[in-house]
Parts: C-alpha cells; sequence; structure tokens
C-alpha cells in the first residue's frame, strides 16, 4: 500500500478535477496484487482490503468513463475506500499480533510447569 502510494505520487499531476491515467494504472497494479494476496492467504483481512480496493478501482474508472462525474465525489469516495483498506490491513495486523502475543503466553507457560 506504501508503494502504491507512493507511485501515485509520483505520476499523479496534482489536478484532482481532472481524469488521472496513471495512478489508474497504480491501482490496477496494487489491485491485482491484493487479488493475488486474497487468493494465496489464508487471512480474512486481504480479501477485505481487496473488495475496498476493488470499490476505489470502479469509482476512479467511472470517473475516468465519465469525466463529467463530480469531482468532489470521486475524492470523497477515494478516500473513504484508502481509509477502509488500511483498516483492513490495521485489523490484520493487530489479530496477528494478538495470536503472537497468545502464542508467546502458551509457550512460556508449558515452559514453567
Amino acid at each position: 500500500m506504501f508503494l502504491a502510494w507512493v507511485a501515485s505520487l509520483g505520476v499523479s499531476n496534482n489536478r484532482w478535477w481532472e481524469p488521472r491515467w496513471a495512478v489508474w494504472v497504480v491501482d490496477t497494479a496494487f489491485l491485482i496484487a491484493l487479488l493475488v494476496l486474497a487468493l494465496r492467504s489464508q487471512r480474512h483481512w486481504p480479501i477485505f482490503a481487496a473488495g475496498f480496493h476493488l470499490l476505489a478501482f470502479v469509482t476512479h474508472a467511472a470517473r475516468l468513463i465519465s469525466p463529467r462525474q463530480a469531482a468532489w465525489a470521486f475524492v470523497t469516495m477515494g478516500v473513504i475506500w484508502s481509509y477502509l483498506v488500511l483498516f483492513a490491513l490495521a485489523l490484520g495486523v493487530w489479530r496477528h499480533w494478538k495470536a503472537s502475543q497468545s502464542a508467546g503466553d502458551q509457550s512460556s507457560g508449558r515452559l514453567n510447569r
């Protein structure tokens, strides 16, 4: 996600009211990466992250297809979907951390017995 963000900054033209084809290409690559991760992972968070980014991708595609779509709606939806992808990632990290804490507590408990 960080790499996609940096790449988007690098190719963005800073005119948010115009269609951004180069950013759409970055979003496409990120969507493919998330889909591959979701299909290979046994965790649930990549599925949600890929789904939320798919919504961002569709929102971006709608803006490219119909440039008359309100720019503020495009920007607002992009922000919302991005935060939800980030939330899915944060939830996955938190759950992994909790699981590793539980595993650490259980293994140290076995050593003490």
